[in-house]
């Protein structure tokens, strides 16, 4: 039976006396998330079915994103930050698909590794760097600007939105009052309490305005 289920995943705890092995199920085979997880090489004992709809791992904690977003320390944040990063320079290079957006719902936690699962903001990419957003969707405070101001459908949007998307959860972790329609310099104020640290910095360039000027980089 699932312990945790989304409209994207469940899984399922195979656990036994000596080893904790849960099963993570996808709602839809997709290879370019199964193979960006297994890209991350940072989880212990995975493996994936051909079918690349189930995956096996071993992990202590298990969760979703939800559940812990504005209570994770500085330090996890740093490792979720670097794990997601990873997974979308990935799914970006490798497969050229991306998020349009994150939903902290949709994101699963399994110790100091956070990775996005949510098959129905994966869109490919186009020639020119943009994605296309076809259904419509609930705008919240993870989303940037220029999905928020969508009025219409389809809309192409710029890939780097993704980056924008990262900050807020981020941000929200800090400070779970930002709003839907928060501008770039209203949240750029909320990270000044990080001023100096990799992750401040690694935020700026995700944060341009512009979404083509968008970097996502952490040095």
């Amino acid at each position: 039976m699932a312990f945790i289920e989304t409209d994207s995943f469940e899984i399922v705890d195979n656990s036994t006396k000596t080893q904790s092995t849960f099963l993570l199920i996808l709602s839809e085979s997709n290879e370019c998330i199964m193979r960006s997880i297994l890209n991350l090489k940072c989880l212990l004992g995975c493996t994936v079915s051909n079918s690349y709809k189930h995956l096996k791992f071993h992990g202590r904690t298990i969760t979703t994103l939800d559940k812990i977003l504005g209570n994770v320390d500085d330090k996890q944040m740093d490792h979720f930050f670097f794990s997601i990063g990873n997974q979308l320079k990935y799914l970006i290079n490798e497969c050229d698909c991306c998020f349009s957006y994150f939903d902290p719902k949709h994101m699963l936690v399994i110790d100091n590794v956070c990775i996005c699962l949510s098959l129905l903001c994966l869109h490919s990419i186009d020639t020119n760097g943009r994605i296309t957003i076809n259904a419509p969707f609930k705008k919240t405070c993870f989303q940037s600007p220029e999905v928020n101001l969508i009025k219409s459908l389809p809309s192409k949007i710029h890939l780097q939105c993704i980056y924008y998307s990262l900050a807020c959860i981020v941000i929200y972790n800090m400070n779970p009052k930002i709003l839907v329609y928060s501008t770039s310099k209203e949240l750029i104020r909320l990270i000044e309490p990080l001023h100096g640290s990799k992750l401040y910095y690694a935020l700026l360039r995700c944060l341009a305005e512009v979404p083509e000027e968008r970097t996502l980089l952490y040095i």
